[in-house]
């Protein structure tokens, strides 16, 4: 597989994942309390990666699939909204 190849199929599986989550979130019946444990497991990530050799691509996709993840929840919180 060439390294293009690997990244389409990498792409391809973040995409499946966040399609996974997007179904998890607006089916999640608090996410309210989704919400905390979602920011506290973020920044334990967060303390975590700094502790170890990243480099600073690994960290921008981290932060960049973070903000993806915080999206859909937000979608999932504004289409809840909608529903009550």
């Amino acid at each position: 597989m060439t390294d293009s190849e690997k990244i389409d199929y990498l792409a391809g599986q973040l995409d499946a994942i966040l399609v996974a989550i997007s179904a998890l979130f607006k089916t999640h019946p608090d996410l309210q309390e989704l919400d905390k444990k979602l920011s506290a497991n973020t920044e334990l990530q967060a303390t975590t990666s700094l502790g170890r050799a990243v480099t600073e691509l690994y960290l921008q996709g981290q932060s960049k699939g973070h903000e993806r993840i915080r999206s859909l929840f937000e979608a999932a919180l504004i289409q809840k909204r909608g529903e009550v």
